[in-house]
């Protein structure tokens, strides 16, 4: 119980890094006479790549325990070896976290700028339209994500009955390949426009959900499977962009506090949420909850299309 309370306790800054991280990526990639917007782009793609990298570590701990370790050992004092790699994954992170300095961006605003001493009040006051907007942005990778990362647990089920450590490795075939798309994607969508990328992502959602849907139903398991890692690709697009959408949508002095209350906003409420709602259907067997998918990309469409405050923020981005 004590290690489950401090493990809550290590989640709770973890919320923060993750935009600082975005931040700093933003804004380490320094304007220079040979760099431009797009590099900004590429350099923030890599953002969610460490929470990639930690869900295949997870799924990698598991098989070996699944593999090597009976159920009773694990339940006796098997559980205390995750807690000592997460601990020392932990202490590893505040080094490197020590290390950091500030970024050029951000050591030249404040030598020429106040910094604010009541960010969220000015956030809420001053830019409201932006703080709606970030809102807004991210909940179709935050709820697509969550539920296409249930989708394996399914398989459980009759008609597949696929084994556990099949689950798992499928799970990690999933974090592999994301790996592997979120820099690629983030460097090809560099080069060109970013809206008509974000439109490809959400258009191929709601084209090819149904087919996981009616592939789950029939028992399919190979095109279900199939259907699994194509709607990963178009995921894959907003989670390599969404970072920074988010980083170029509020100015240097209010970018931390804007990123990290819209997205931990979004992340803590859709997710928590939505894998509920996920849960509940899987241990009755209804494969519908794979409907959400498509549902937050029309909501994702509807909300880009008629933000006027989003246009003006993609037109400086071109």
């Amino acid at each position: 119980m004590i290690f489950a309370v401090f493990k809550l306790l290590q989640g709770i800054p973890a919320g923060g890094e993750l935009p600082g991280a975005i931040c700093y990526l933003f804004e380490a990639s320094d304007l220079g006479k040979n760099q431009s917007w797009q590099s900004k782009r590429y350099m923030c793609s890599f953002a969610l790549l460490g929470p990639q990298i930690g869900l295949a570590l997870s799924a990698i701990v598991c098989l070996i325990l699944k593999v090597f370790f009976p159920l009773e050992e694990l339940q006796n004092h098997g559980w205390r070896y995750l807690f000592s790699l997460s601990g020392s994954l932990g202490i590893l992170g505040v080094i490197i976290r020590k290390k950091l300095h500030e970024t050029l961006e951000y050591l030249r605003f404040e030598s020429h700028h106040k910094v604010l001493h009541k960010p969220v009040e000015t956030l809420f006051l001053k830019y409201p339209h932006r703080l709606k907007l970030a809102l807004v942005i991210p909940v179709f990778e935050v709820v697509a994500f969550s539920v296409l990362s249930m989708v394996p647990f399914y398989y459980i089920n009759s008609p597949f009955n696929i084994e556990d450590k099949s689950i798992i490795l499928i799970s990690l075939g999933f974090s592999i390949t994301n790996i592997i798309l979120l820099p690629t994607i983030g460097y090809i969508s560099s080069k060109t426009r970013t809206f008509p990328w974000l439109k490809i992502s959400a258009l191929g959602t709601i084209v090819f959900s149904p087919f996981l849907l009616l592939s789950l139903i029939n028992g399919n398991f190979i095109i279900s499977l199939l259907m699994n890692f194509l709607l990963l690709f178009f995921l894959s697009i907003q989670s390599a962009i969404l970072p920074s959408l988010l980083a170029q949508i509020f100015p240097i002095k209010l970018r931390y506090t804007g990123i990290a209350f819209s997205f931990n906003i979004c992340d803590a409420v859709l997710w928590s949420a939505f894998t509920g709602v996920c849960f509940l259907m899987l241990k009755k067997s209804n494969p519908f909850f794979v409907l959400i998918i498509p549902f937050a990309a029309i909501t994702f469409l509807f909300a880009i299309r008629i933000s006027k405050r989003f246009k003006r923020v993609y037109q400086k981005m071109k």
